[in-house]
């Protein structure tokens, strides 16, 4: 293999796939083991210690679209960069990006659930790969099959490692995820999911009264409302109360919620604080201040988080209807 001949097996990206998850396929095809096939390419390069689908590297890309015949622009649309200016700003390497989960990368380990998976989707698929949203913190359930997402597996709990091991087998213990339990998503969930995905890969706009925000501004929007419904001192009368009037599950999330960033929450625990928020986005923004008022969510709490990252949207009803009397 020179350095610049075209590989011998060279997939395309499959609909909406991860970059890690096509490298690992691309990878595997053409070597028994995904280390020596990077090894091979990119001597002394290290990809699998860190966030993959975050770095990306230019000059692997470019690497990449030589060996495969593919376009790098194809190629770029698979990492999380694809979402820049759109989701967040930028993707941050070094520190958390803002709606990106988190993989808690520690040398060859993972601590945190970043990777997730519909079992649906793992098993319908000829060849199981894995979704660029499935690495949005907002995605918590699958739009296809109207179930939650799994973060980390239901046998021993690991975070889910693709590129090691046998996958979709859990490379500690085996589990294949493709026999996930299935557990059906809260409607209201599912329905924002569907919308927000679609303003993240350009095919929608937000749902009226919001439409006309900029896509940036209103995912610094909602993401400031499941801020409120899940790591908040006043979070709790706030789920009780939106659950009161519009059904759903109060139930606090697993870790401690005055600490847990959004990104940082379960599956389970986002998509229950994604239902909750959904309520209260629904006919912005009246249910919002209305609940907010009834829950003691006052303007001192409700604006409570980066001030850089509040957008005007949401804190001009604050402003104007949520001051303590």
């Amino acid at each position: 293999m020179t350095a610049t001949s075209l590989l011998p097996w060279r997939p395309k990206p499959k609909t909406n796939e991860l970059f890690s998850s096509w490298l690992r396929r691309l990878a595997l095809g053409n070597s028994e083991k995904i280390q020596t096939f990077c090894h091979l390419l990119w001597p002394g390069r290290q990809l699998w210690n860190r966030d993959t689908d975050a770095i990306a590297p230019a000059e692997i890309l470019l690497s990449l679209a030589s060996r495969t015949g593919r376009n790098i622009s194809v190629l770029e649309k698979t990492t999380l960069r694809a979402f820049e200016g759109v989701v967040f700003e930028e993707v941050r390497v070094k520190v958390a990006t803002r709606s990106v989960l988190p993989l808690g990368v520690y040398h060859r380990t993972r601590r945190l659930g970043g990777q997730q998976w519909c079992p649906a989707c793992l098993e319908e698929d000829a060849q199981p790969y894995y979704r660029l949203d499935w690495r949005l913190a907002f995605s918590t359930s699958c739009s296809k099959h109207g179930v939650i997402l799994h973060d980390r597996c239901p046998s021993c709990g690991e975070p889910a490692v693709p590129h090691r091991g046998v996958d979709p087998q859990c490379h500690l213990c085996g589990f294949d995820r493709r026999m996930s339990p299935v557990a059906v998503a809260d409607s209201r969930a599912l329905q924002l999911e569907h919308a927000m995905r679609a303003v993240a890969y350009g095919t929608g706009t937000p749902p009226p009264p919001l439409r006309d925000l900029h896509p940036l501004a209103y995912f610094d929007l909602t993401r400031q409302v499941f801020s409120i419904v899940s790591s908040n001192p006043r979070s709790s009368r706030l789920r009780e109360t939106v659950c009161r009037y519009f059904g759903g599950d109060p139930s606090p999330p697993s870790r401690a919620i005055k600490s847990a960033a959004f990104e940082n929450l379960s599956t389970a625990d986002r998509h229950r604080t994604v239902a909750i928020g959904a309520r209260l986005l629904d006919g912005w923004p009246f249910n919002f201040v209305g609940l907010c008022a009834e829950a003691g969510m006052w303007k001192s709490w409700a604006m409570r988080g980066d001030q850089r990252h509040i957008p005007f949207a949401y804190a001009r009803p604050v402003e104007t209807f949520l001051q303590p009397r």
